[in-house]
């Protein structure tokens, strides 16, 4: 409250939808998903995600501590965040339409998107129950792929629908350049 200019992160939030709410409305804060949202009694956290508006939260790995499943009870290191976000995609139910709403509306130039996502994309695509001219996607230059390994047959699909993307993965390069990086604009598609 003195600091009217400052958008608090509320990091590891371990609430209940009432706080998250206080958090939103009273501060204008953001919360921050940890490894915590992946356990088993972690139920009043995961009913959280399930409504929080996606422009008021973010994912943290708070390492070397809050492995999330399966690692629990490991260090944690930054390339893990892939299980929680995982785990809020699940909650939320994330579907096709909604990426690409969402890339459409933000108008995104560069896309994180897991594997079952991209192939979710593709199928609908495929079947017809997606069109991409309902949707406003000139500005989308990168899709990056992390911390999972890509099949191939999945890259040349996905250039085949978005020609124009440069595709980018950092599979494979944690142990050279570090867990989590994007490498904007370089070419992976042998990786």
């Amino acid at each position: 409250r003195n600091f009217p200019k400052v958008r608090p992160v509320f990091h590891c939030f371990i609430g209940d939808g009432a706080q998250a709410e206080r958090i939103f409305s009273e501060l204008d804060g953001l919360i921050s998903f940890t490894g915590i949202l992946t356990f088993n009694k972690s139920e009043h956290i995961q009913a959280v995600a399930t409504w929080c508006p996606a422009d008021r939260f973010m994912v943290e790995t708070d390492s070397p501590f809050l492995s999330p499943a399966p690692h629990r009870g490991k260090v944690n290191i930054p390339g893990r965040t892939k299980f929680v976000v995982d785990k809020i995609a699940e909650l939320r139910g994330v579907s096709p339409e909604w990426i690409l709403q969402a890339v459409s509306e933000e108008r995104a130039t560069i896309v994180w998107l897991l594997v079952p996502w991209a192939q979710d994309i593709l199928s609908s695509l495929d079947s017809g129950r997606l069109k991409l001219s309902d949707y406003q996607l000139s500005q989308w230059r990168l899709m990056h792929i992390g911390a999972q390994p890509v099949p191939p047959s999945l890259i040349r699909r996905w250039m085949e629908k978005f020609p124009h993307h440069q595709y980018d993965t950092n599979y494979g390069l944690s142990e050279s350049i570090g867990p989590g990086c994007v490498h904007l604009g370089v070419e992976n598609v042998h990786k």
